[in-house]
This record gives C-alpha cells, structure tokens and sequence, in this order.
C-alpha cells in the first residue's frame, strides 16, 4: 500500500495517517497570511527589517532573485520556498489584491494612500482592466506615485494579465475563521495525493 494512499482523507478512501511535511507547509502558509494582507505592520516591520522591496514584490514578482539577502535569513527563505512550492497551484495572472506600490516601493501601510490595491485602481471594460486616471482615484497621487503605478500596471498587464477571482488557497488565506491551519492541510492533501 502507498504511503499516499494512507495519508488521504477518509472520504475519497485513505485512512486519514497524518503527514507532518503537509502540517508544516500549511503553518508556513498561516504565518505567510501576514505577508498578503499587511496588517500587522509591526511584525511586517520586524521581519522586514532589510527588505528592499514590498512584501508584495518578493511572494508574487520574484524579488528574492534581485534581492538575495531577503533568503539569508532563515525563516524567511523556509517560508518563501513553502509560498513557491504552492503558488503553482494558483493562477499565473496576477490577483487584484496586490498593492502594486508597495511591491515597487517597499513602503507597507494599512489601506490608505499607499495600500491601495489593484482592485481599487482598476476598472474593467470588455474582459479587459485598465488603469484608472489619477482624477478618478479616491486618494489622488501625485505625479510621481501615479507614474510608478502606470508603469507597474504596463508590465503586469503585458507579461500577467489579471484575474479577479481566488484561488482555493487564497480563499482560505482571506479567511478570518479559526482552523486555519487544518483547511490549509485538507486543500494541500487533495492537492498532494490528486495524481492517486
């Protein structure tokens, strides 16, 4: 009997045997939370203390290639590989929760002028986003942001696209109910023994 077979959930015919690697990749994936919504801004400070970048940057633009300090650190680089190793489940476009200033700047702030995200600063039109003018934004940018905005959103569209709707991991990422932890287990179960 293959050891996937036991570890599977009992409902699709395995015998439920835990596997530690998946428990600890799930609690890679709580902690990674913090990183995607960027409340906590003193943990995010802390952790960040040398970061070159937004949060941002590093999970979803590859800022750990251009930044190689960020994976020096220990716990960083376990967490980061853990994000890497499962964000090939999640769409190749970029979600509209990413704060494309923050990503450039480094700046991490709560939903104000510089925490807006890509859902606040696009409008859609025929399957297609595009960037809203510098008038039409609820905190107005100066110049200088905007353009930097501008210019993040032209790369992204050309090399990305975008997409609206969540992954099943974002979905329980977002989440504000307990059990975080074993919702994550359950999802990186299914996904670890869906060849089976």
């Amino acid at each position: 009997i293959k050891m996937k077979i036991l570890q599977d959930a009992k409902e699709r015919g395995g015998l439920n045997l835990p596997n530690l690697r998946l428990y600890h990749d799930a609690n890679c994936l709580a902690w990674i939370r913090d990183w995607l919504h960027l409340k906590n801004r003193k943990l995010l400070q802390l952790e960040g203390f040398n970061n070159r970048g937004g949060w941002h940057k590093y999970l979803w633009f590859d800022g750990h290639k251009t930044h190689r300090e960020f994976k020096h650190h220990y716990i960083r680089r376990m967490l980061l590989n853990t994000w890497m190793k499962y964000k090939r489940f999640m769409d190749t476009k970029i979600p509209l929760w990413i704060v494309p200033l923050e990503a450039i700047t480094g700046v991490t702030k709560s939903k104000g002028e510089d925490g807006l995200q890509y859902k606040d600063l696009l409008w859609k039109e025929n399957m297609e986003y595009i960037l809203k003018r510098r008038e039409e934004i609820i905190y107005n940018y100066d110049w200088w942001p905007y353009r930097q905005i501008q210019e993040k959103y032209s790369k992204d569209k050309r090399k990305f696209g975008f997409i609206d709707k969540l992954s099943e991991m974002e979905i329980i990422s977002w989440d504000e109910e307990e059990k975080q932890v074993s919702k994550l287990y359950k999802l990186l179960l299914k996904w670890y023994t869906e060849e089976e």
